[in-house]
């Protein structure tokens, strides 16, 4: 996405001009470059920033500059404003986040949780910030922020809109804390956004994917390990041998979002269910202590995709046909796994604050959304009212 700017309507484009919101407007001088020519010879325009109408810059006093570099350029010589545009570049969104991620980086000393949050935020920006990369942010305004905000509403949930704000406010400040800019434009995230996932997996859902994974013995073990402990897929790939214990039906598991925000216990305790019992002695022969369950033959330890994009594509054909991509609440993904685990036990009657517990959420507040789907909900007490009892 790039600025509107617009030429004069008494000098033409030689003097150009971008408007802000609140009333101030930055002033360039344009003309053709001959220093700087393109593959057939021919001169290149070169626009100029002169200042601010705030710093007492009119359209008359851009054209007189304009004029001066065009007289200059004749004679031969460097006019002043190119050599002070030589000596301080402008700054671009990409420069700040650059020096961001920079900074990030030197003060995560290894911590591979912040390593990865940092590569996520590094593809947020790739993906949802990149048409402002080359803005100049000095002329970064509100109107060009509401501008890719309602554009990329249109293409990505509102969660990811608010991510790659939340991105930007962080890049911008950053910039304030370390002398590169004065102020910041005002960044207002989505707000109202209601994207809890209501989609979880019936019997009849875990057994058609069952069926369609069969031959994979790595995604039968983990659907079935998320059906049993509801842990996430980093949370089950991190799983050791020496963390699972058969006799007691145990598993140690290790919660890396609570881990990597300090909120909740990050490591608590899975249960094995019987029916799961002999699928794990199976992947758990002939590996030592420290190896892990989802492992290749060679010992490495298996990826995320390898695991979510094989799990997707089976999703994507059994349940997501005809739903919107952007459909967070009703589309199945990796993740509907750990809901269902949560869903199927609240249907079964499990107490909510065991489900909280099972499910690791530091807020009770997370699990309540489970409480609806409970027998214990309500129904049958409203039922018992005497009105609704008569026949």
């Amino acid at each position: 996405m790039t600025i509107k700017i617009i030429s004069s309507k008494k000098y033409g484009s030689c003097v150009q001009l971008y408007r802000h919101t609140d009333g101030d407007i930055t002033y360039y001088a344009r003309y053709n470059s001959t220093a700087k020519l393109d593959a057939k010879g021919r001169p290149q325009p070169i626009r100029i920033k002169i200042g601010l109408k705030s710093e007492g810059i009119t359209e008359q006093y851009v054209k007189a500059k304009h004029d001066e570099i065009i007289t200059m350029q004749r004679l031969g010589e460097v006019p002043e404003t190119i050599r002070r545009r030589r000596k301080k570049e402008l700054l671009t969104l990409k420069i700040l986040a650059d020096i961001y991620f920079e900074n990030r980086e030197l003060e995560a000393h290894g911590n591979s949780n912040a390593v990865k949050n940092i590569r996520n935020d590094k593809s947020v920006f790739s993906r949802h910030l990149i048409e402002l990369a080359n803005q100049e942010v000095e002329i970064l305004s509100n109107e060009v922020i509401e501008k890719l905000k309602q554009k990329k509403q249109k293409e990505v949930s509102p969660k990811t809109v608010n991510n790659a704000l939340t991105l930007l406010s962080a890049i911008l400040n950053h910039a304030v804390s370390i002398g590169k800019l004065s102020t910041v434009p005002k960044i207002s995230k989505l707000r109202g956004i209601d994207n809890a996932r209501e989609r979880y997996f019936s019997d009849d859902e875990i057994r058609l994917i069952l069926e369609a994974i069969k031959d994979d013995q790595q995604l039968k073990l983990f659907v079935m390990l998320s059906l049993s402990t509801g842990g996430r897929l980093e949370t089950l790939r991190a799983i050791q041998v020496k963390d699972i214990n058969i006799k007691a039906g145990t598993i140690n598991l290790t919660d890396y979002k609570a881990k990597s925000s300090g909120k909740g216990q990050a490591s608590y305790t899975g249960y094995v269910s019987d029916k799961l019992k002999p699928i794990l002695v199976k992947a758990m022969h002939n590996k030592m202590p420290n190896d892990y369950i989802f492992q290749h033959e060679n010992g490495t330890r298996i990826g995320m995709d390898y695991i979510q994009g094989r799990l997707q594509k089976v999703f994507n054909v059994l349940f997501n046909e005809g739903l919107d991509t952007n459909d967070a609440k009703n589309r199945a993904v990796v993740h509907t796994l750990r809901h269902t685990f949560a869903s199927l036990l609240a249907i079964g009657g499990t107490p909510i604050y065991t489900i909280q517990r099972l499910m690791n959420h530091a807020d009770i507040k997370m699990t309540l959304r489970y409480a609806k789907l409970s027998p214990d909900n309500g129904k049958n007490a409203v039922n018992q009212i005497s009105i609704f009892k008569l026949t």
